[in-house]
């Protein structure tokens, strides 16, 4: 009788050789070992294919990621914090091209002063209050609230209260235009004194982008 292999590999790993014996008729012991010590071999070798051809640049290529193994990394003033989980070249988010997705934290009491980039951005926040500037629109903002900046816009934000100000952010690339995350990114005015104590003191020290 003509052997036939099981489609799903699992279903093959659990029953072993009964598949074959349902599908080829009775095997000898012999011949049992032999055709596991081969399911085994191939899958040690597809395991190590895998890991060859995972990303170098110590991304995962997994589905799922723990937010609490990404450390925070603070801007250049101290003042606003982030963690990059999917997409990016920062190391141990979830692989994406075409967007950029993670959580950020501004201190309390400080002032994000005016800036603009490339990039469209979406924030979502979680906790605190702020007064949020896009253009020429100023709104005093707190959880639940969405705040879009089309490419290009002026925006600041200000924490009115003594604990940071939470959100999730999202860059994307309009229609594929991937250049917009390696754009442009400047400040439109000096920096402000911040209040004693408006800072963060842990994170990497790593700067998004210089002043």
């Amino acid at each position: 009788v003509e052997r036939s292999a099981d489609p799903n590999p699992r279903t093959r790993s659990a029953h072993g050789a009964q598949w074959d014996r349902v599908r080829s008729g009775p095997m000898s012991p012999c011949c049992d070992c032999r055709v596991m010590s081969c399911f085994q071999t191939l899958s040690t070798a597809l395991a190590l294919l895998l890991v060859m051809l995972l990303p170098a640049s110590g991304h995962t290529a997994s589905a799922f990621l723990d937010e609490a193994a990404i450390p925070w990394k603070v801007n250049a003033f101290e003042i606003a914090r982030w963690k990059t989980l999917i997409g990016g070249n920062e190391g141990g988010q979830l692989d994406e091209a075409d967007v950029r997705f993670g959580l950020w934290e501004l201190a309390p009491n400080a002032t994000y002063h005016g800036h603009r980039h490339d990039a469209p951005e979406i924030y979502f926040l979680t906790a605190g209050a702020a007064e949020w500037t896009v253009g020429a629109e100023t709104r005093r903002v707190g959880p639940g609230s969405v705040i879009l900046t089309p490419p290009g816009a002026v925006h600041r934000m200000v924490n009115l209260s003594e604990t940071p100000v939470s959100a999730i952010w999202f860059w994307w690339a309009p229609d594929g235009r991937r250049a917009v995350f390696e754009g442009t990114y400047e400040f439109t005015e000096p920096a402000p004194e911040q209040p004693e104590g408006a800072g963060f003191d842990d994170g990497a020290g790593e700067q998004l982008h210089a002043p």
